[in-house]
């Protein structure tokens, strides 16, 4: 019997961060494409986030999962007065609710600045110590 272990390239943490974030595509004309919305994660690292927010058109998905379109997001760290910014891929998508259209992203930085990664770290590491 084999036992299944998570292999993550980062270490994580479970506080909570107000996410700022906007959907990105070149060749889709629409207007909710680049209009900022507000979200927030209890899970981040160095090399992504679960994304707690709404997707305004479910018709996105596709062009999401096929990394056709990005999501710039803007991460408020409580320790830091700049946020840090990125652009980012979706990796997966659940629990999207049809009425509200409320769902859970888990988003992979696709460019984000060695400063500002480093940045995560550190918030990520001050949260593992007590």
């Amino acid at each position: 019997m084999s036992q299944s272990t998570e292999r993550r390239e980062f270490f994580r943490t479970r506080a909570d961060v107000e996410v700022q974030y906007r959907f990105l595509a070149d060749y889709l004309q629409d207007p909710d494409l680049g209009k900022m919305f507000r979200g927030t994660t209890n899970n981040l690292s160095g090399g992504g986030l679960l994304l707690h927010g709404i997707l305004p058109k479910l018709e996105w998905v596709p062009d999401l999962l096929m990394q056709k379109m990005a999501v710039g997001v803007s991460l408020q760290l409580p320790t830091e007065n700049a946020p840090v910014l990125g652009l980012a891929r979706v990796a997966w998508i659940e629990t999207i609710d049809d009425r509200t259209r409320h769902c859970r992203l888990g988003l992979r930085y696709r460019e984000i600045t060695t400063a500002d990664r480093d940045r995560l770290f550190q918030f990520v590491i001050h949260q593992q110590v007590p």
